[in-house]
């Protein structure tokens, strides 16, 4: 429950922060349609916010840039998971950062909301396009008649 309500501070763009054992956040526009939940759960949010961070953590993060930097979606894509999987893989390692396993990216993508799916032997990612690939077919084919990325 706590991490979902921290999940949602952060989606609306307002950040968390603990200082001097307070729970602070910014700005206060944003931070409005949670205050009452955030005061009921003060406890709990400080004590999930102060905890270590897990590989788990880490690689949620990458995963969220990755999307924003490297990926598209729309109800017209289907990419292949080993794709995704090879790419989020090199910009991890170009970041210096160490890539989850391929088992823990497809997790990350479900709990995202993208569909996998078996498709005569090959695993498909639905709504999911790398944004490269799709750029790629828009020159080819036209605007708008992105379908199935390269691959």
């Amino acid at each position: 429950m706590v991490a979902e309500l921290i999940k949602r501070v952060a989606e609306s763009g307002a950040v968390l922060i603990i200082e001097g054992g307070k729970l602070l956040g910014r700005p206060a526009e944003r931070l409005a349609p949670f205050v009452a939940e955030l005061k009921l759960h003060r406890a709990e949010v400080i004590a999930y916010l102060s905890r270590p961070k897990t590989a788990a953590d880490e690689w949620a993060e990458d995963f969220t840039q990755w999307l924003t930097e490297r990926c598209q979606v729309s109800d017209r894509f289907s990419t292949n998971l080993a794709s995704l999987y090879r790419d989020f893989n090199r910009w991890c390692r170009d970041a210096n950062d160490w890539p989850c396993d391929a088992p823990a990216f497809a997790k990350l993508l479900a709990e995202t909301g993208f569909t996998i799916a078996c498709i005569y032997g090959e695993t498909l990612v639905h709504r999911l396009g790398l944004a490269e690939d799709v750029e790629f077919v828009r020159h080819v084919y036209g605007r708008g008649s992105a379908g199935r990325s390269a691959e």
